[in-house]
């Protein structure tokens, strides 16, 4: 659950909220929350350090759809670089507020999560420069990606924020 967007003028928040069933925290307070509840917010990719250089990579699945479309909203508008967006389902795709110069690539997996979107990165032509990567969802793809870019693309461990919101076929406890 990541705040998407606040209109203040209309005092409307809008949250993206998946439940993942009746275990961990987040599904119990989903199936339970009446309104009025009391709430604690943060805002969308708190995760992203945002450091100094060349241009940007985001890799991300649909558990993170909220954090790569944050971050790509608030990047300064010169910014350049690529976001790799796997889903499950294309009809999860969404309007993207991102630079100009940051090409979003929409895929759909047909097996296990990083299935679409680890080959594109290893396939896509890195623009010329040191690029900060950030790289969010199931543990295989985030995990994936930083082994990638680290081993085989050379980037320093500290280019490369990387983090596993879920693990296939492992409940939260």
């Amino acid at each position: 659950y990541t705040v998407r967007s606040f209109d203040e003028p209309a005092g409307e928040l809008a949250i993206d909220f998946v439940s993942h069933g009746t275990e961990g925290v987040a599904g119990p307070w989903a199936a339970s929350a009446e309104p009025g509840d009391r709430v604690a917010l943060i805002d969308q990719g708190c995760g992203w350090l945002g450091r100094a250089s060349d241009w940007n990579l985001i890799v991300a699945d649909e558990s993170a759809l909220p954090a790569a479309l944050g971050v790509l909203r608030d990047m300064p508008r010169d910014a350049t670089g690529h976001a790799i967006i796997e889903l499950f389902d294309r009809r999860d795709e969404q309007p993207v507020d991102a630079p100009d110069g940051v090409t979003v690539h929409w895929v759909v997996r047909e097996g296990d999560p990083g299935s679409a979107a680890l080959p594109l990165l290893r396939e896509l032509e890195f623009p010329a420069g040191e690029p900060y990567a950030f790289a969010v969802g199931e543990q295989s793809l985030a995990a994936g990606a930083r082994r990638h870019l680290v081993k085989e693309r050379g980037l320093a461990k500290d280019r490369v924020t990387f983090s596993g919101y879920w693990r296939k076929g492992r409940a939260a406890g």
